[in-house]
């Protein structure tokens, strides 16, 4: 085993954190605007169904967007709950003194399809494209 994180190499260790504390960021900030772009989209859609009356099949239309969206909230919710336990790994092995110095600035997350899938059902992704798709059945329905 390689020799552990001492003092001399305490600054590639908060790199390294800070390195993963940015990366958990940008993927948080991600997910802020898949939120801001699926109620974007789906408004417009929605405001294009409601100005043809005929058609009012249009706002089912707004569907597809709001479900592909939730995927990919769900995916960077996922991906960012992978680089928090590798965060969290990283600093209690360093706190125990288990970290060496060849594990520094390895950062493999692995998103599997059921971290995804959980992530999906998450309060902070499941309440808002459930509520999202409730408002475009009920304008499917009022705009008869």
């Amino acid at each position: 085993m390689d020799a552990p994180i001492d003092n001399d190499n305490s600054q590639n260790f908060i790199a390294y954190i800070s390195t993963i504390q940015s990366v958990i960021d940008r993927v948080a900030n991600n997910s802020a605007a898949i939120k801001t772009w699926c109620i974007t989209l789906t408004t417009g859609i929605l405001a294009l169904a409601l100005g043809n009356f005929t058609k009012t099949n249009v706002s089912l239309i707004a569907l597809i967007p709001a479900g592909m969206f939730w995927v990919l909230d769900a995916y960077y919710l996922a991906l960012e709950r992978c680089f928090r336990t590798i965060y969290n790994d990283v600093v209690n092995k360093f706190n125990c003194g288990d970290l060496s110095r060849s594990e520094l600035f390895i950062i493999k997350p692995s998103v599997t399809f059921k971290l995804v899938l959980k992530a999906c059902v998450s309060w902070s992704v499941f309440i808002f494209y459930l509520a999202l798709i409730v408002i475009i059945v009920s304008v499917k329905i009022l705009a008869r």
